[in-house]
């Protein structure tokens, strides 16, 4: 769980996808989803900023947890 936790930060909020920056200029999956919501903000139904408060409350409900 702890290391499910982590994976999904890091991965959704820290971790830089070649692919991604070629293709839209971005440098992790977070920044892509920024920049689609200006590009296409009726695709949403939630900010990405949505996404990224509840992945930052999952790491920290884990700290707390230790």
């Amino acid at each position: 769980s702890k290391d499910l936790i982590r994976f999904l930060v890091y991965y959704n909020l820290y971790r830089r996808h070649g692919s991604l920056c070629r293709e839209l200029g971005v440098k992790t999956p977070f920044d892509a989803l920024q920049k689609w919501q200006k590009l296409k903000p009726c695709i949403f139904i939630r900010a990405p900023q949505t996404l990224k408060t509840a992945l930052l409350a999952l790491k920290t409900a884990d700290k707390e947890k230790n």
